[in-house]
């Protein structure tokens, strides 16, 4: 499916901001999907980068935007990255990189408005899925002052080593979902 910012623009961006109004809907995860991310999504890609803006700047005292940009628009003209749409419509920004020796999640970030309703924690079980599937396990890093550190205890990772900034936390190889 198309991202907001192709064919029927203004008719899709209308529904993408009309969804956004009525951030408590239920939402059903089979109307899910995830495809990957293009050039045309390159705008909603950095829109979703900046939900890491308050712990960027927390951390380091700036935002780049410039590079912010230029990061999620080289990611997605490379399909690097993924789009989690929700009833078509994009709600948060993917990628993993696949190793011999274990799957980096690199970024799953959910825009704000639909945050805590369940689309995180079923992309994250995906790729966990995944990760089991190939017998590896899954490895990210998280910022300190990140409460995503908490929502990925919750779903098994532990931290295997820490920096002044970061966490570095890893999802063990397990047979069963966590």
């Amino acid at each position: 499916m198309n991202s907001f910012h192709t064919g029927g623009e203004n008719e899709i961006r209308d529904s993408f901001e009309a969804l956004r109004m009525i951030p408590d809907q239920p939402v059903n995860l089979l109307d899910i999907s995830i495809r990957r991310a293009q050039s045309s999504d390159s705008e909603f890609a950095y829109e979703a980068l900046l939900t890491m803006r308050p712990y960027v700047e927390s951390t380091w005292g700036g935002w780049l935007e410039v590079d912010g940009r230029a990061r999620t628009a080289s990611d997605a003209q490379a399909g690097r990255s993924q789009i989690v749409e929700l009833a078509s419509v994009p709600v948060a920004l993917l990628c993993v990189d696949k190793f011999e020796t274990h799957l980096q999640l690199d970024q799953l970030y959910v825009i704000p408005a639909y945050q805590r309703r369940g689309i995180g924690a079923y992309v994250l079980g995906l790729v966990l899925a995944d990760a089991r599937k190939s017998r590896i396990p899954v490895r990210l890093r998280v910022l300190r002052v990140n409460p995503a550190r908490h929502f990925y205890q919750r779903h098994g990772f532990k931290v295997m080593s820490e920096t002044a900034e970061r966490f570095f936390m890893e999802h063990p190889v397990t047979n069963s979902p966590t």
